[in-house]
């Protein structure tokens, strides 16, 4: 799958697996002041793991063009 971009509350984020679009769909569905809590934390210190409600671990990393979500 070729690198893909979404913004998600006001953030870019780069993912290019098909594991990352479903952790996309995940932050996108729990809301803006939830899913502020990973992205202040990847801010803060690069990078922030979270699983999503299927138990799925993803890693959602700062860059300087935005936000690389990964599945771990």
């Amino acid at each position: 799958m070729a690198q893909q971009k979404v913004t998600i509350n006001g953030h870019t984020v780069s993912y290019d697996d098909i594991k990352a679009r479903e952790a996309v769909r995940y932050l996108i569905r729990m809301g803006t002041e939830e899913s502020k809590v990973f992205f202040e934390q990847a801010y803060h210190h690069k990078s922030a793991v979270f699983e999503d409600h299927q138990g799925c671990k993803f890693k959602l990393s700062h860059t300087e063009d935005g936000y690389d979500l990964v599945h771990l």
